[in-house]
This record gives C-alpha cells, structure tokens and sequence, in this order.
C-alpha cells in the first residue's frame, strides 16, 4: 500500500541538491574512477 506523503522542506533540499547537480545535471557526463561509466541524468526529476 502506498504511504502518505510527507511535505519537504524545500530550504533544507536546496544545499543537497547543489552537491548532486554538479555532475548529475550534465548531459553526457562521465565519470572515470573506478571505471568509466555514465552517470544518469537527474536534474529536472
């Protein structure tokens, strides 16, 4: 069964969110360690 949903603190979110974007708001970006790999798109969910 699904939950509730809980309201977010959208002040709180804005200081997490801007360590995300640096590499989950590039298009194409890849990261190389361990291994090459592409990191999936996020921004804008």
């Amino acid at each position: 069964m699904a939950q509730d949903a809980k309201p977010g603190d959208a002040a709180a979110a804005k200081s997490k969110v801007a360590m995300c974007i640096g590499c989950h708001g590039i298009i194409g970006y890849q990261a190389s360690f361990p291994e090459v790999h592409k990191v999936p798109m996020i921004s804008g969910q």
